[in-house]
Order: C-alpha cells, then structure tokens, then sequence
C-alpha cells in the first residue's frame, strides 16, 4: 500500500523518472519527476501547425513556490515555466514548460 509521502516511488529514476534542475526564484534544487516532451499538431484550413506540449510532474510539495518564469533544467536544456502549475489534488503539480534560451530574460520586461 502506498502512502501519503511515497511519491517518490513514481519519480524514481530507475524507473521513468527523470532529475532535474528547478530554479525557484534565487535558490535552485534537484528534482525527479516525469518528463513528457510531446507535440500536438492543429489542423488549420491552409496547412497544420505544430504546437509543442511540454509537461514536467513532480511533487507538490518540492515547488510550492514555482511561479510562471521560473526555469527547470532537464537534460542540459533549459526550460521556462509558462502557465501557472497545475495541482491535481493527489500531491503533484504538473508544470507546462517552453524551451527557453539564454537570450531570454526570465524575468518579465514589461512595465506595470
């Protein structure tokens, strides 16, 4: 029987999971979590558009304070979180994550 803090049985890596480096503001950790860099295509009257779908679960309770912006690092390449993460309720946070390049700033230029 699983328990309430055995979610690291499902972000194992030697299993599917996969560590990686997330960078919360100033302070960086590693975690593990699941990885899925999938793209979506969208069928428009003039041709199709692929539109990546990159997606990074891991444990609630290791970014409770990630925020859009903040970059997560998995396999030498760095991403930027670009939705807000999404709890599911059972204890992870699916995090939406764009590739990011170090040309970008990761903090927001406009001025409010």
């Amino acid at each position: 029987m699983i328990g309430f803090d055995d979610d690291a049985v499902f972000m194992n890596t030697a299993d599917f999971g996969i560590s990686a480096i997330i960078k919360i503001g100033r302070v960086s950790r590693i975690v593990s979590g699941i990885f899925d860099d999938k793209s979506s295509g969208i069928d428009v009257a003039s041709g199709f558009i692929q539109a990546p779908k990159i997606t990074f679960m891991v444990s609630s309770k290791l970014v409770c304070n990630i925020a859009v912006r903040d970059t997560v690092t998995i396999k030498r390449q760095c991403f930027i979180v670009v939705e807000p993460p999404s709890h599911d309720g059972s204890g992870f946070c699916l995090l939406t994550l764009s590739k990011h390049d170090a040309e970008q700033k990761s903090t927001s230029s406009i001025q409010y």
